[in-house]
Protein backbone atom coordinates (compact mmCIF):
# COMPACT_ATOMS: atom_id res chain seq x y z
CA UNK A 1 0.00 0.00 0.00
CA UNK A 2 1.23 3.82 -0.65
CA UNK A 3 1.54 4.64 3.10
CA UNK A 4 2.17 8.34 2.71
CA UNK A 5 -1.05 9.64 2.60
CA UNK A 6 -1.62 7.61 5.92
CA UNK A 7 1.79 8.70 7.95
CA UNK A 8 0.93 12.26 7.18
CA UNK A 9 -2.40 11.92 8.50
CA UNK A 10 -1.25 9.93 11.57
CA UNK A 11 1.28 12.02 12.22
CA UNK A 12 -1.13 15.15 12.25
CA UNK A 13 -4.17 13.54 14.17
CA UNK A 14 -1.29 12.07 16.83
CA UNK A 15 1.21 12.73 19.43
CA UNK A 16 3.48 12.44 16.70
CA UNK A 17 2.41 16.11 15.41
CA UNK A 18 5.00 17.02 17.55
CA UNK A 19 7.81 16.78 15.34
CA UNK A 20 11.39 15.63 16.73
CA UNK A 21 14.14 12.67 15.23
CA UNK A 22 13.66 10.34 17.90
CA UNK A 23 17.28 8.86 19.11
CA UNK A 24 18.36 6.38 21.04
CA UNK A 25 20.96 7.47 23.55
CA UNK A 26 23.97 5.73 25.77
CA UNK A 27 21.83 4.85 27.79
CA UNK A 28 19.95 2.41 25.80
CA UNK A 29 23.26 0.88 23.79
CA UNK A 30 24.85 0.99 20.58
CA UNK A 31 25.27 -2.59 19.90
CA UNK A 32 21.06 -3.24 21.28
CA UNK A 33 20.56 -0.11 19.07
CA UNK A 34 22.29 -2.27 15.99
CA UNK A 35 20.55 -5.02 16.44
CA UNK A 36 17.51 -3.78 16.76
CA UNK A 37 17.58 -1.54 13.02
CA UNK A 38 18.94 -5.32 11.70
CA UNK A 39 16.00 -7.03 12.94
CA UNK A 40 13.69 -4.00 11.80
CA UNK A 41 15.07 -4.13 8.55
CA UNK A 42 15.95 -0.34 8.93
CA UNK A 43 19.67 2.09 8.12
CA UNK A 44 21.08 3.73 11.31
CA UNK A 45 22.13 7.13 11.43
CA UNK A 46 24.22 8.10 14.43
CA UNK A 47 24.89 11.85 15.47
CA UNK A 48 28.47 12.26 17.24
CA UNK A 49 28.25 15.26 19.04
CA UNK A 50 29.68 16.89 22.09
CA UNK A 51 28.42 19.23 24.81
CA UNK A 52 30.00 22.87 24.05
CA UNK A 53 29.51 22.00 20.03
CA UNK A 54 27.43 24.85 19.06
CA UNK A 55 26.70 23.78 15.12
CA UNK A 56 25.43 20.69 16.92
CA UNK A 57 23.02 22.82 19.59
CA UNK A 58 21.17 24.52 16.06
CA UNK A 59 20.78 21.66 14.48
CA UNK A 60 18.52 19.49 17.10
CA UNK A 61 16.63 23.34 17.62
CA UNK A 62 16.17 23.75 14.12
CA UNK A 63 16.41 20.71 11.48
CA UNK A 64 15.71 17.79 14.19
CA UNK A 65 12.38 19.30 14.97
CA UNK A 66 11.46 19.81 11.27
CA UNK A 67 8.32 17.55 10.58
CA UNK A 68 9.64 16.50 6.77
CA UNK A 69 13.00 15.68 8.65
CA UNK A 70 11.30 13.73 11.57
CA UNK A 71 9.02 12.06 9.38
CA UNK A 72 11.48 10.79 7.44
CA UNK A 73 14.25 9.78 9.56
CA UNK A 74 11.94 8.32 12.00
CA UNK A 75 10.44 6.04 9.12
CA UNK A 76 13.64 4.80 7.64
CA UNK A 77 16.21 4.71 10.58
CA UNK A 78 16.86 3.91 13.51
CA UNK A 79 18.71 7.12 14.59
CA UNK A 80 21.58 7.20 17.49
CA UNK A 81 22.99 10.57 19.52
CA UNK A 82 26.28 10.17 21.42
CA UNK A 83 28.38 12.11 23.42
CA UNK A 84 31.81 12.01 21.94
CA UNK A 85 33.70 12.96 24.63
CA UNK A 86 32.52 10.23 27.39
CA UNK A 87 31.33 7.14 27.92
CA UNK A 88 30.44 4.40 24.69
CA UNK A 89 30.57 7.42 22.37
CA UNK A 90 34.65 7.79 22.71
CA UNK A 91 34.73 4.62 20.98
CA UNK A 92 32.21 4.97 18.56
CA UNK A 93 33.34 8.20 17.64
CA UNK A 94 37.27 7.01 17.37
CA UNK A 95 35.78 4.01 15.19
CA UNK A 96 34.04 6.55 12.32
CA UNK A 97 36.59 9.21 12.26
CA UNK A 98 34.84 11.69 14.42
CA UNK A 99 37.55 14.71 15.06
CA UNK A 100 35.01 17.59 13.98
CA UNK A 101 31.54 17.77 15.21
CA UNK A 102 28.48 17.05 14.33
CA UNK A 103 29.68 14.13 12.58
CA UNK A 104 26.61 12.22 11.08
CA UNK A 105 27.10 8.76 10.44
CA UNK A 106 25.06 6.50 8.20
CA UNK A 107 25.08 2.43 8.38
CA UNK A 108 23.06 -0.25 6.46
CA UNK A 109 20.70 -1.92 8.32
CA UNK A 110 23.28 -4.75 8.80
CA UNK A 111 26.06 -2.01 10.72
CA UNK A 112 28.27 -1.65 7.38
CA UNK A 113 29.39 1.49 7.20
CA UNK A 114 27.41 3.56 4.06
CA UNK A 115 28.52 7.31 4.42
CA UNK A 116 29.36 10.12 6.88
CA UNK A 117 29.02 14.21 6.25
CA UNK A 118 31.15 16.48 8.88
CA UNK A 119 29.56 19.60 10.31
CA UNK A 120 26.69 21.26 10.81
CA UNK A 121 24.06 21.34 8.12
CA UNK A 122 20.22 22.12 6.78
CA UNK A 123 17.41 20.24 6.30
CA UNK A 124 17.65 20.26 2.34
CA UNK A 125 21.16 18.66 2.70
CA UNK A 126 20.05 16.51 5.82
CA UNK A 127 17.35 14.85 3.76
CA UNK A 128 19.24 14.77 0.71
CA UNK A 129 22.30 12.73 2.36
CA UNK A 130 19.68 10.25 3.92
CA UNK A 131 18.18 9.72 0.79
CA UNK A 132 20.99 8.50 -0.99
CA UNK A 133 22.40 6.43 2.36
CA UNK A 134 19.19 4.65 2.07
CA UNK A 135 19.50 3.64 -1.45
CA UNK A 136 20.70 -0.34 -1.98
CA UNK A 137 23.75 1.10 -4.20
CA UNK A 138 24.83 3.77 -2.34
CA UNK A 139 28.17 3.82 -2.89
CA UNK A 140 27.77 3.33 -6.67
CA UNK A 141 25.38 5.98 -6.57
CA UNK A 142 27.80 8.55 -5.22
CA UNK A 143 30.20 7.49 -7.79
CA UNK A 144 27.69 8.25 -10.38
CA UNK A 145 27.10 11.22 -9.06
CA UNK A 146 30.64 12.28 -9.26
CA UNK A 147 31.43 10.88 -13.28
CA UNK A 148 28.08 13.20 -13.70
CA UNK A 149 29.72 15.89 -11.93
CA UNK A 150 33.09 15.31 -13.77
CA UNK A 151 31.54 14.61 -17.33
CA UNK A 152 32.91 11.12 -17.51
CA UNK A 153 29.38 9.24 -17.56
CA UNK A 154 28.83 7.15 -20.28
CA UNK A 155 25.64 8.31 -22.70
CA UNK A 156 24.66 4.54 -22.09
CA UNK A 157 24.22 4.87 -18.14
CA UNK A 158 22.93 8.28 -17.90
CA UNK A 159 18.63 6.75 -17.56
CA UNK A 160 19.81 4.39 -15.82
CA UNK A 161 21.46 7.01 -13.08
CA UNK A 162 18.26 9.88 -13.49
CA UNK A 163 16.35 6.68 -12.50
CA UNK A 164 18.36 6.24 -9.63
CA UNK A 165 18.22 9.92 -8.41
CA UNK A 166 14.76 9.68 -8.55
CA UNK A 167 14.52 6.66 -6.45
CA UNK A 168 16.06 8.10 -3.42
CA UNK A 169 14.10 12.02 -4.13
CA UNK A 170 17.12 13.90 -5.88
CA UNK A 171 16.85 16.33 -8.48
CA UNK A 172 16.48 14.88 -12.05
CA UNK A 173 16.69 18.06 -13.96
CA UNK A 174 19.70 18.60 -15.30
CA UNK A 175 20.49 14.94 -15.64
CA UNK A 176 17.28 14.44 -18.25
CA UNK A 177 18.18 17.71 -19.74
CA UNK A 178 21.73 16.34 -20.66
CA UNK A 179 20.04 12.95 -21.57
CA UNK A 180 17.57 14.85 -24.15
CA UNK A 181 19.75 17.04 -25.71
CA UNK A 182 21.77 13.26 -27.05
CA UNK A 183 18.45 11.85 -28.33
CA UNK A 184 18.12 11.44 -32.17
CA UNK A 185 15.27 13.60 -33.96
CA UNK A 186 13.40 9.82 -34.36
CA UNK A 187 13.02 9.50 -30.85
CA UNK A 188 12.49 12.65 -29.63
CA UNK A 189 8.66 13.32 -30.61
CA UNK A 190 7.26 10.36 -28.70
CA UNK A 191 4.87 8.97 -26.18
CA UNK A 192 8.05 8.29 -24.36
CA UNK A 193 9.60 10.84 -24.50
CA UNK A 194 6.80 12.89 -22.90
CA UNK A 195 6.19 10.74 -19.99
CA UNK A 196 10.07 10.67 -19.13
CA UNK A 197 9.62 14.63 -19.33
CA UNK A 198 6.92 14.44 -16.91
CA UNK A 199 8.76 11.96 -14.93
CA UNK A 200 12.11 13.82 -14.26
CA UNK A 201 11.92 17.55 -15.61
CA UNK A 202 11.62 19.29 -12.22
CA UNK A 203 11.21 22.85 -13.13
CA UNK A 204 9.72 24.65 -16.07
CA UNK A 205 12.71 26.46 -16.47
CA UNK A 206 14.27 22.90 -17.34
CA UNK A 207 15.24 22.33 -20.95
CA UNK A 208 13.43 19.75 -20.76
CA UNK A 209 10.20 21.30 -20.27
CA UNK A 210 11.15 24.42 -22.24
CA UNK A 211 11.38 21.36 -25.19
CA UNK A 212 8.13 20.46 -24.95
CA UNK A 213 6.69 23.68 -24.97
CA UNK A 214 8.88 24.49 -27.78
CA UNK A 215 7.65 21.78 -29.60
CA UNK A 216 3.67 22.03 -28.37
CA UNK A 217 1.68 21.27 -31.36
CA UNK A 218 4.44 18.13 -32.38
CA UNK A 219 3.74 17.20 -28.91
CA UNK A 220 -0.04 17.35 -29.06
CA UNK A 221 -0.39 14.86 -32.48
CA UNK A 222 1.35 12.27 -30.61
CA UNK A 223 -0.06 12.28 -27.05
CA UNK A 224 -3.75 13.20 -25.12
CA UNK A 225 -3.78 16.95 -25.64
CA UNK A 226 -6.00 17.32 -22.70
CA UNK A 227 -3.17 15.78 -21.04
CA UNK A 228 -0.45 17.94 -22.39
CA UNK A 229 -2.82 21.11 -21.78
CA UNK A 230 -3.41 20.45 -18.11
CA UNK A 231 -0.10 19.50 -17.61
CA UNK A 232 1.64 22.63 -18.95
CA UNK A 233 -0.99 24.88 -17.02
CA UNK A 234 -0.36 23.05 -13.84
CA UNK A 235 3.45 23.52 -13.92
CA UNK A 236 3.34 27.01 -15.27
CA UNK A 237 0.57 28.16 -12.62
CA UNK A 238 2.84 26.63 -9.80
CA UNK A 239 6.22 28.49 -11.16
CA UNK A 240 3.54 31.55 -11.28
CA UNK A 241 3.35 31.27 -7.73
CA UNK A 242 6.97 30.54 -6.81
CA UNK A 243 8.18 33.98 -9.06
CA UNK A 244 6.26 36.11 -6.74
CA UNK A 245 7.44 34.75 -3.65
CA UNK A 246 10.89 35.40 -5.65
CA UNK A 247 9.68 38.78 -7.38
CA UNK A 248 10.02 37.33 -10.12
CA UNK A 249 8.33 37.55 -13.41
CA UNK A 250 6.82 34.72 -15.78
CA UNK A 251 6.52 37.30 -18.47
CA UNK A 252 8.54 35.59 -20.66
CA UNK A 253 7.15 31.88 -19.98
CA UNK A 254 3.73 33.48 -21.15
CA UNK A 255 4.51 34.65 -24.20
CA UNK A 256 6.42 31.72 -25.08
CA UNK A 257 3.23 29.50 -24.46
CA UNK A 258 1.63 32.18 -26.91
CA UNK A 259 4.32 31.86 -29.44
CA UNK A 260 3.99 28.20 -29.88
CA UNK A 261 0.04 28.45 -29.77
CA UNK A 262 -0.69 27.58 -26.00
CA UNK A 263 -4.66 28.99 -25.81
CA UNK A 264 -4.83 28.63 -22.07
CA UNK A 265 -2.34 31.74 -20.55
CA UNK A 266 -5.26 33.97 -19.55
CA UNK A 267 -7.01 31.33 -17.73
CA UNK A 268 -3.58 30.87 -16.06
CA UNK A 269 -3.37 34.67 -15.11
CA UNK A 270 -6.97 34.85 -14.02
CA UNK A 271 -6.64 31.50 -11.63
CA UNK A 272 -3.42 33.18 -9.89
CA UNK A 273 -5.41 36.50 -10.01
CA UNK A 274 -8.33 34.75 -7.85
CA UNK A 275 -5.98 32.67 -5.44
CA UNK A 276 -3.75 36.00 -4.51
CA UNK A 277 -5.89 38.62 -4.75
CA UNK A 278 -9.19 37.20 -3.55
CA UNK A 279 -8.99 33.54 -1.81
CA UNK A 280 -6.08 34.44 0.45
CA UNK A 281 -8.10 37.36 1.54
CA UNK A 282 -10.97 36.18 4.04
CA UNK A 283 -13.55 39.46 3.22
CA UNK A 284 -13.15 38.74 -0.14
CA UNK A 285 -14.56 35.08 0.09
CA UNK A 286 -17.76 35.90 -1.77
CA UNK A 287 -16.07 37.52 -4.63
CA UNK A 288 -13.74 35.22 -5.16
CA UNK A 289 -16.54 32.79 -5.54
CA UNK A 290 -18.64 34.51 -7.72
CA UNK A 291 -15.58 35.13 -10.27
CA UNK A 292 -14.70 31.30 -9.77
CA UNK A 293 -17.66 30.91 -11.71
CA UNK A 294 -17.52 32.68 -14.41
CA UNK A 295 -13.76 31.32 -14.60
CA UNK A 296 -14.48 27.61 -14.21
CA UNK A 297 -17.25 28.21 -16.81
CA UNK A 298 -14.92 30.22 -19.78
CA UNK A 299 -11.95 27.59 -18.80
CA UNK A 300 -12.89 24.24 -17.34
CA UNK A 301 -9.02 23.43 -17.31
CA UNK A 302 -8.64 25.66 -13.96
CA UNK A 303 -10.49 23.63 -12.05
CA UNK A 304 -8.14 21.19 -10.56
CA UNK A 305 -5.83 24.07 -9.62
CA UNK A 306 -8.50 26.41 -8.16
CA UNK A 307 -10.06 23.98 -6.33
CA UNK A 308 -6.54 22.39 -5.08
CA UNK A 309 -5.52 26.21 -3.43
CA UNK A 310 -9.83 26.71 -2.37
CA UNK A 311 -9.71 23.92 -0.44
CA UNK A 312 -7.09 25.19 2.04
CA UNK A 313 -9.18 27.89 3.27
CA UNK A 314 -12.56 25.75 3.88
CA UNK A 315 -12.02 25.76 7.43
CA UNK A 316 -12.38 29.09 7.97
CA UNK A 317 -15.64 29.73 5.61
CA UNK A 318 -19.24 28.29 5.16
CA UNK A 319 -19.59 29.81 2.43
CA UNK A 320 -16.48 28.68 0.76
CA UNK A 321 -16.42 25.05 2.40
CA UNK A 322 -19.83 24.79 0.62
CA UNK A 323 -18.69 26.20 -2.46
CA UNK A 324 -15.92 23.78 -2.94
CA UNK A 325 -17.69 20.87 -1.76
CA UNK A 326 -20.01 21.47 -5.14
CA UNK A 327 -17.17 22.24 -7.23
CA UNK A 328 -15.99 18.67 -6.58
CA UNK A 329 -19.17 16.98 -6.85
CA UNK A 330 -19.40 18.11 -10.34
CA UNK A 331 -16.37 17.93 -11.21
CA UNK A 332 -16.48 14.26 -10.32
CA UNK A 333 -18.89 13.60 -12.99
CA UNK A 334 -16.75 15.03 -15.49
CA UNK A 335 -13.48 14.15 -14.19
CA UNK A 336 -13.64 11.19 -11.29
CA UNK A 337 -10.37 10.13 -10.82
CA UNK A 338 -8.90 13.98 -10.78
CA UNK A 339 -11.46 14.96 -8.80
CA UNK A 340 -10.75 11.87 -6.37
CA UNK A 341 -7.45 13.17 -5.74
CA UNK A 342 -8.86 16.90 -4.73
CA UNK A 343 -11.59 14.94 -2.54
CA UNK A 344 -8.11 12.71 -0.69
CA UNK A 345 -6.35 16.35 0.12
CA UNK A 346 -9.71 17.80 1.51
CA UNK A 347 -9.62 14.72 3.56
CA UNK A 348 -6.51 15.25 4.65
CA UNK A 349 -7.12 18.98 5.88
CA UNK A 350 -10.34 17.84 7.62
CA UNK A 351 -8.00 15.58 9.43
CA UNK A 352 -5.60 18.26 10.06
CA UNK A 353 -8.37 20.19 11.83
CA UNK A 354 -9.67 17.19 13.66
CA UNK A 355 -12.67 17.28 11.59
CA UNK A 356 -12.63 13.49 11.60
CA UNK A 357 -16.23 13.02 10.03
CA UNK A 358 -15.90 15.01 7.18
CA UNK A 359 -12.42 14.23 6.86
CA UNK A 360 -13.28 10.04 6.03
CA UNK A 361 -16.26 11.37 4.30
CA UNK A 362 -13.88 12.66 1.51
CA UNK A 363 -11.46 10.04 1.98
CA UNK A 364 -14.28 7.30 0.91
CA UNK A 365 -15.21 9.10 -2.12
CA UNK A 366 -11.39 9.52 -2.90
CA UNK A 367 -11.03 5.91 -2.71
CA UNK A 368 -14.45 5.08 -4.84
CA UNK A 369 -14.14 8.30 -7.83
CA UNK A 370 -9.99 6.94 -7.76
CA UNK A 371 -10.75 3.28 -7.74
CA UNK A 372 -8.13 3.37 -5.92
CA UNK A 373 -8.91 1.69 -2.66
CA UNK A 374 -4.89 0.67 -1.78
CA UNK A 375 -3.88 4.52 -1.44
CA UNK A 376 -6.64 5.33 0.54
CA UNK A 377 -8.01 2.21 2.66
CA UNK A 378 -5.86 2.27 5.33
CA UNK A 379 -6.43 5.49 5.94
CA UNK A 380 -10.53 4.66 5.76
CA UNK A 381 -9.87 2.27 7.96
CA UNK A 382 -8.08 3.81 10.81
CA UNK A 383 -10.60 6.96 10.34
CA UNK A 384 -13.55 4.24 10.65
CA UNK A 385 -11.63 3.23 14.15
CA UNK A 386 -11.09 6.79 15.60
CA UNK A 387 -15.13 7.87 14.74
CA UNK A 388 -15.96 4.18 16.22
CA UNK A 389 -17.87 2.74 13.40
CA UNK A 390 -15.62 -0.35 12.54
CA UNK A 391 -14.05 -2.79 14.87
CA UNK A 392 -10.79 -2.35 16.07
CA UNK A 393 -8.02 -5.59 14.66
CA UNK A 394 -7.85 -5.81 18.41
CA UNK A 395 -11.24 -6.75 19.31
CA UNK A 396 -12.45 -8.85 21.71
CA UNK A 397 -8.41 -8.99 23.05
CA UNK A 398 -8.65 -8.86 26.73
CA UNK A 399 -6.68 -5.99 27.99
CA UNK A 400 -3.69 -6.53 30.32
CA UNK A 401 -4.20 -6.12 33.76
CA UNK A 402 -2.07 -3.29 35.83
CA UNK A 403 -1.73 -1.83 39.20
CA UNK A 404 -0.45 2.05 39.02
CA UNK A 405 -0.09 5.04 41.50
CA UNK A 406 -3.39 7.92 40.80
CA UNK A 407 -2.49 11.00 41.45
CA UNK A 408 -3.04 10.75 45.17
CA UNK A 409 -0.10 8.19 45.96
CA UNK A 410 -2.72 5.26 46.22
CA UNK A 411 -2.91 1.77 43.68
CA UNK A 412 -4.92 1.53 41.01
CA UNK A 413 -5.91 -1.71 39.63
CA UNK A 414 -8.34 -2.25 36.30
CA UNK A 415 -9.19 -5.13 37.77
CA UNK A 416 -11.08 -2.72 40.40
CA UNK A 417 -13.62 -2.12 37.54
CA UNK A 418 -14.86 -5.15 37.01
CA UNK A 419 -18.28 -5.04 35.26
CA UNK A 420 -18.07 -1.54 34.03
CA UNK A 421 -17.06 -0.30 31.00
CA UNK A 422 -13.57 1.55 30.59
CA UNK A 423 -13.07 4.06 28.92
CA UNK A 424 -8.86 4.53 28.45
CA UNK A 425 -7.01 7.74 27.38
CA UNK A 426 -3.30 7.66 26.97
CA UNK A 427 -2.06 11.13 27.10
CA UNK A 428 1.15 13.30 28.37
CA UNK A 429 1.30 16.71 29.01
CA UNK A 430 3.06 18.08 26.38
CA UNK A 431 1.04 16.21 24.06
CA UNK A 432 -1.20 19.37 21.94
CA UNK A 433 -3.63 16.26 20.20
CA UNK A 434 -4.29 15.11 23.81
CA UNK A 435 -5.66 18.71 24.99
CA UNK A 436 -7.67 18.69 21.57
CA UNK A 437 -9.81 15.86 23.00
CA UNK A 438 -10.39 16.81 26.52
CA UNK A 439 -13.95 18.05 25.73
CA UNK A 440 -14.65 15.03 24.11
CA UNK A 441 -13.78 12.93 27.21
CA UNK A 442 -15.57 15.63 29.75
CA UNK A 443 -18.32 14.66 27.98
CA UNK A 444 -18.02 11.42 28.31
CA UNK A 445 -17.47 11.59 31.61
CA UNK A 446 -20.33 13.66 32.36
CA UNK A 447 -22.70 12.11 29.75
CA UNK A 448 -21.90 8.42 30.89
CA UNK A 449 -20.39 8.09 34.55
CA UNK A 450 -23.46 6.91 36.36
CA UNK A 451 -24.38 4.54 33.35
CA UNK A 452 -21.59 1.74 34.59
CA UNK A 453 -18.70 4.04 32.55
CA UNK A 454 -15.36 4.42 34.09
CA UNK A 455 -13.29 7.44 32.92
CA UNK A 456 -9.18 6.47 33.37
CA UNK A 457 -7.00 8.65 32.06
CA UNK A 458 -3.02 7.38 32.03
CA UNK A 459 -0.33 9.62 31.51
CA UNK A 460 2.97 8.12 30.33
CA UNK A 461 5.15 11.54 31.22
CA UNK A 462 8.38 10.40 32.69
CA UNK A 463 8.49 13.38 35.13
CA UNK A 464 5.24 13.02 37.67
CA UNK A 465 5.46 16.82 38.55
CA UNK A 466 4.45 17.79 34.96
CA UNK A 467 0.95 15.87 34.52
CA UNK A 468 0.33 16.73 38.29
CA UNK A 469 0.83 20.41 37.56
CA UNK A 470 -1.38 19.66 34.57
CA UNK A 471 -4.01 18.48 36.05
CA UNK A 472 -3.95 21.69 38.33
CA UNK A 473 -4.28 23.74 35.45
CA UNK A 474 -6.46 21.95 33.53
CA UNK A 475 -10.00 20.52 34.77
CA UNK A 476 -9.89 16.61 34.25
CA UNK A 477 -12.16 15.22 36.68
CA UNK A 478 -12.13 11.73 36.16
CA UNK A 479 -9.79 8.89 37.87
CA UNK A 480 -5.78 9.86 36.27
CA UNK A 481 -2.85 7.64 36.90
CA UNK A 482 0.43 7.22 36.01
CA UNK A 483 2.14 4.66 33.39
CA UNK A 484 5.73 5.92 34.89
CA UNK A 485 7.91 3.23 36.37
CA UNK A 486 5.77 0.30 34.50
CA UNK A 487 5.33 -1.66 31.20
CA UNK A 488 1.69 -0.57 30.58
CA UNK A 489 3.13 1.65 27.73
CA UNK A 490 4.60 -1.35 26.14
CA UNK A 491 2.06 -4.15 26.97
CA UNK A 492 -0.85 -1.80 25.63
CA UNK A 493 1.55 -1.19 22.69
CA UNK A 494 1.29 2.79 22.48
CA UNK A 495 3.23 3.94 20.15
CA UNK A 496 1.71 7.49 19.74
CA UNK A 497 -0.93 9.42 21.60
CA UNK A 498 -3.14 9.87 22.12
CA UNK A 499 -4.72 6.68 22.53
CA UNK A 500 -7.92 6.01 23.42
CA UNK A 501 -9.75 2.82 23.88
CA UNK A 502 -13.35 1.57 25.39
CA UNK A 503 -13.26 -2.07 27.14
CA UNK A 504 -16.73 -3.67 27.98
CA UNK A 505 -17.54 -5.22 30.97
CA UNK A 506 -15.76 -8.49 30.63
CA UNK A 507 -12.07 -5.91 29.91
CA UNK A 508 -12.25 -6.83 26.65
CA UNK A 509 -11.30 -4.18 23.98
CA UNK A 510 -14.59 -3.14 21.86
CA UNK A 511 -13.31 -0.15 20.68
CA UNK A 512 -9.58 1.49 19.82
CA UNK A 513 -7.58 4.92 18.82
CA UNK A 514 -10.80 6.83 19.19
CA UNK A 515 -10.68 10.70 18.11
CA UNK A 516 -13.05 13.25 18.70
CA UNK A 517 -17.07 12.37 18.26
CA UNK A 518 -15.72 9.16 17.61
CA UNK A 519 -15.57 9.00 21.67
CA UNK A 520 -19.29 9.73 21.77
CA UNK A 521 -20.74 7.42 18.73
CA UNK A 522 -18.37 4.33 20.02
CA UNK A 523 -20.36 5.04 23.74
CA UNK A 524 -23.56 5.36 22.36
CA UNK A 525 -23.59 1.89 20.82
CA UNK A 526 -23.06 0.75 24.32
CA UNK A 527 -24.39 2.83 26.94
Amino acid sequence: MNNKIWIIAFMLCSGLVNAQVYFFKDDFGFEKALKRAERLNKAVFIDIQTTWCKPCREMEKNVFSDAGVAEFFNRNYISYKIDAEKGEGIEIAKKYGANAYPTLVFLNSKGEFVSKEVGGIGIEKLLKIGKIALSKEAGVLQQKMDAFSLGTMKESELLGYIEMLKEVGLNTGAAFDLYLKTRSEDELYTPEIYGQILKYSTDVTDYSFQFLIDNYNKFKNVVDSNNLDQVIFTRVLFKTYRNRESNGSSMLLFRSLEENGYKYVPAIQETYNLVVNYLKDSEKTNEFIEKSKTLLNEYPIATTSLTNEGIKYVIRNTDLENYMHQVIDDFSKEKPKAAGRIAGSLGLIYGMSRIYDKSLEYYKKAAEWTGDTETYGGVIKDFSEMLGYAKPENYGEKAPDFVLKDNNGKNVSLSDFKGKYVLIDFWASWCGPCKGEVSFLKEAFETYSDKDLVVLGITIDKNDEDWLNDLEKNSKPWKQITANNSKVQEEYNVKSIPRIMILNKKGEVISDNLRGVGILNALKKVL
